[in-house]
């Protein structure tokens, strides 16, 4: 599997960094590219991705992104330079984010431990802030309408909206948290 690395700014390399050592201890062949695009890029090179960064990205199968933003950089030329840029243009409809505490990690909670913190955080990803106030996420009506059945039934020949955070529900009740508990 070839992953494009993305560090980001601030914070996000030093959790690209953690997430980078997850991946390696699964065993699974990757191959992790670094792509130098963020605020970095854009002080050396006016842009915050290069021209061809879209074809770039779609080169993988996959893009580990690290929070990007930077108080040198103005908000709305991040946003919209790399962040909307990317989720827009290649249709990346949903931030996934599973959290599971693991055994013999502290956990600030009192009195809880691996069994109590196991969730799964799904947030769309092209509406909010994400869609461009005052402007269209999708350009052609045609797009938008499929976007929306999508949501409704599954993307892409696979299941995924709706239907498919219920599906990762199921599959998550079944990989241990059968008694249906939530944290």
């Amino acid at each position: 599997m070839r992953i494009g690395v993305l560090h980001g700014d601030g914070v996000g390399p030093e959790v690209v960094a953690e997430a980078t050592k997850v991946l390696e201890a699964t065993g699974v062949p990757l191959e992790l590219v670094t792509l130098p695009w963020g605020s970095a890029y854009w002080h050396e090179h006016g842009r915050m991705m290069p021209v061809d960064g879209i074809e770039v990205a779609r080169g993988f199968d996959a893009i580990l992104l690290g929070a990007v933003g930077d108080p040198s950089v103005p908000d709305h030329v991040s946003l919209w330079g790399l962040l909307f840029a990317l989720r827009q243009e290649l249709d990346l409809w949903a931030n996934v984010r599973p959290v599971k505490l693991l055994p013999g990690v502290p956990c600030p909670l009192a009195g809880r431990g691996p069994e109590d913190v196991d969730m799964l955080f799904v947030r769309e990803n092209t509406e909010g802030e994400y869609s461009g106030v005052g402007g269209r996420v999708h350009d052609e009506v045609e797009r938008v309408s499929a976007h929306l059945r999508a949501l409704g039934r599954g993307r892409r020949g696979g299941r995924g909206g709706v239907s498919g955070c219920g599906d990762r529900a199921r599959a998550r009740r079944r990989l241990g948290r059968a008694d249906g508990s939530q944290s």
